[in-house]
């Protein structure tokens, strides 16, 4: 585990509905990200045989992409009401 990390995230997200006719509804969003690392300190690392190493140079990490996380996504769906509650 590395402590300290500051990592940026920039983005734009946009959702919408829209009803052509009474009975049609579509939804839908969009969101554009960037989720990169800004500031990283020196580590303490500990290894599988219980030794600590200190890292102190880890800026090759700054500006890299922090993982696993959705940056782009999109969805859509339509709903169609056939019969009116009353």
């Amino acid at each position: 585990m590395l402590n300290g990390l500051v990592s940026e995230h920039r983005g734009i997200e946009v959702d919408f509905v829209y009803n052509p006719i009474s009975s049609l509804e579509v939804n839908g969003f969009v969101s554009i990200g960037d989720w990169v690392w800004d500031d990283v300190p020196g580590q303490t690392v500990f290894l599988d045989d219980g030794s600590q190493v200190f890292v102190d140079d880890l800026s090759v990490m700054e500006g890299l992409p922090v993982g696993s996380s959705a940056l782009h996504t999109a969805g859509f769906d339509l709903h169609n009401r056939v019969l009116r509650s009353t």
